[in-house]
């Protein structure tokens, strides 16, 4: 279940802020683009037992067949048992297949889908010493009911990458991520951009952005390091766009390790 408010991170633009404040945008990510080099990489298994190598022998040959469907049936039986004996006979032949569909499968994904990141944690020191420049940038605070975020995906930490099936058409690689980031408890956004994707099950992008209804926005909290002159853009942008927009600004605890905001952020 998605939580009642989800929050991004991310850099100090006042360009971008009145882009959001006006015309609802937010700009994805290209999965070839994240600063996890684990991320987003599609990893399929090399088969390790007869069943497994027959299983994928057949997916190789159904590929064929989908991609030449008008050879004669005579044809059709020599190459296909030309097929299973290459791939039956050299182990070297199956995995050099097997990597070459990794590394075509990769392109397409990061070709094709775009990616926004968010949390249930909006007061996390290292989220905004990493994602919001040191602490001088904002934190956006969503409402996690209204669509798109409302079918954000929350990412599976675990120690090894996940092992994509041949037949699969979803990639779970795009929502699990290394044990090492599970302190950031994030979800996503997947959508897919226009130019590579127009159906109608999934969300589009266009120049990686995508629009979002502008209600959607809670509010917006500026970074314990940022300028007073920050904060005065922040409020101006705010008040200009007539929306109802909460702003804050966060404080650095000067007892704790820790930050203090006013107002509270709510629990979701």
């Amino acid at each position: 279940m998605v939580p009642k408010f989800l929050y991004h991170y991310q850099p100090f633009n006042i360009d971008h802020i009145k882009q959001l404040l006006s015309d609802g945008e937010i700009k994805f990510s290209r999965p070839d683009k994240l600063n996890d080099p684990w991320d987003c990489r599609i990893h399929y298994s090399i088969p390790s037992n007869d069943g497994e190598r027959r299983d994928a022998i057949k997916y190789f040959i159904d590929v064929d067949r989908s991609e030449f469907p008008d050879l004669s049936p005579a044809a059709r039986a020599v190459k296909e048992s030309g097929i299973n004996a290459e791939l039956t006979e050299h182990d070297e032949n199956l995995n050099w297949v097997l990597n070459e569909l990794t590394s075509g499968m990769q392109k397409e994904i990061d070709g094709t889908y775009r990616l926004y990141s968010m949390t249930d944690v909006p007061h996390h020191p290292l989220m905004w010493g990493h994602y919001a420049m040191s602490h001088t940038g904002i934190c956006i605070e969503f409402d996690g009911r209204s669509a798109p975020f409302a079918v954000a995906k929350k990412v599976t930490y675990r120690n090894e990458l996940p092992a994509q099936s041949l037949r699969r058409t979803d990639f779970d690689s795009l929502v699990t991520k290394s044990d090492d980031w599970k302190y950031e408890n994030e979800y996503r956004i997947i959508a897919k951009d226009i130019e590579f994707s127009t159906a109608a099950d999934t969300f589009h992008t266009k120049d990686d952005f995508l629009e979002i209804p502008r209600e959607a926005i809670k509010s917006i909290t500026l970074g314990c390091s940022s300028s007073d002159k920050d904060w005065k853009s922040l409020c101006g942008a705010v008040s200009v766009s007539g929306l109802n927009v909460l702003i804050r600004r966060a404080r650095r605890s000067p007892t704790r390790y820790q930050l203090e905001f006013e107002p509270p952020f709510e629990d979701g």
